[in-house]
């Protein structure tokens, strides 16, 4: 690949094979990136079913450590069995201050123009389920 490249990588409960890298796999893989500046997405799908939610993402901690410029895609849709809603998040780690606020504005204006009022039935779902002690232990 191109320097510079993106590159998809599954920190845990990989698909469609569902093998994890160990810990030594996840330094070469990084060593490699770093080495060719490639900017990793991690595509977070499985946090908590490959081992458990600290685990699984403990390849993003380790590139984090090593300060890479990344994206994290968090899909919430299987977590919280909302597939309809399609429900999760995007983090941006830029080490650059000037360039993670001038992302900051253009993400906002997306966000804005995108969906000025998002629906909260995913929401509510997911507040009455980690709130209330019996459904929480239940999930």
């Amino acid at each position: 690949m191109p320097e510079k490249s993106y590159v998809i990588l599954h920190p845990s409960g990989h698909n469609p094979s569902g093998i994890d890298l160990t810990e030594e796999q996840w330094e070469k893989v990084a060593d490699v990136m770093w080495e060719k500046k490639h900017i990793p997405i991690f595509d977070v799908s499985y946090q908590g079913f490959a081992n458990d939610l600290e685990t699984d993402v403990e390849a993003i901690r380790y590139f984090g450590r090593r300060n890479f410029n990344m994206f994290v895609v968090q899909s919430l849709s299987k977590t919280m069995t909302l597939y309809g809603e399609r429900i999760g998040s995007l983090h941006i780690v830029q080490q650059d201050k000037t360039a993670a606020q001038d992302l900051h504005l253009m993400l906002q204006k997306i966000a804005y123009v995108s969906y000025i009022g998002p629906p909260l039935n995913q929401a509510r779902i997911v507040i009455e389920v980690l709130t209330n002690p019996e459904l929480k232990k239940k999930w």
